[in-house]
């Protein structure tokens, strides 16, 4: 399914860099659209101060990750959806999304995957993907649906901002 750890110092940094681009009396509303086992989610709880976060929520595809991650954050307030977040429809409420989408190349998606993927890719935020995009840069593109006006989206392996609704 093409999931790759985020390693925590990785995750923590990212983190420490949001809370850098992110006004301080605003609260985070935050988005991991592909969770794991939510390295991002740990590493938002040990920058962030917990009043700060209103919201948490996850998306996993893979009860392998689903499951453990589920016991893990029980009761610490993160919502995790069981669920493919390329087919979910998008609330344009989170000012904080972070990342590190499935390496899954365009070879390997199903060509009706692919024709879906694009024409929600280009309905999300206007970007017209390549047929040969792997999944990953329509994560990167869906994720634009879902932010709020100058909300920041920060991904895996890129640490300067992705995209900024404005």
């Amino acid at each position: 399914l093409g999931q790759f750890a985020t390693p925590t110092a990785l995750a923590v940094d990212i983190l420490r860099y949001a809370d850098e681009l992110l006004p301080k009396d605003e609260t985070i509303r935050f988005l991991d659209p592909a969770i794991g086992t939510g390295a991002f989610y740990s590493a938002l709880l040990s920058v962030f101060p917990a009043q700060r976060i209103t919201e948490a929520v996850g998306y996993e595809v893979d009860l392998h990750y689903e499951q453990p991650a589920c016991g893990l954050w029980k009761n610490s307030g993160l919502v995790i959806k069981l669920a493919d977040f390329t087919q979910q429809e998008p609330t344009p409420r989170f000012n904080l999304i972070i990342c590190n989408p499935p390496y899954v190349r365009h070879h390997h998606l199903q060509n009706g995957d692919k024709v879906r993927l694009r024409e929600r890719t280009y309905n999300a935020s206007g970007m017209k993907i390549s047929g040969l995009a792997g999944l990953y840069c329509h994560f990167l593109g869906l994720a634009h649906a879902w932010m709020t006006d100058n909300g920041k989206i920060l991904q895996h392996y890129h640490i300067e901002p992705l995209g900024e609704k404005t």
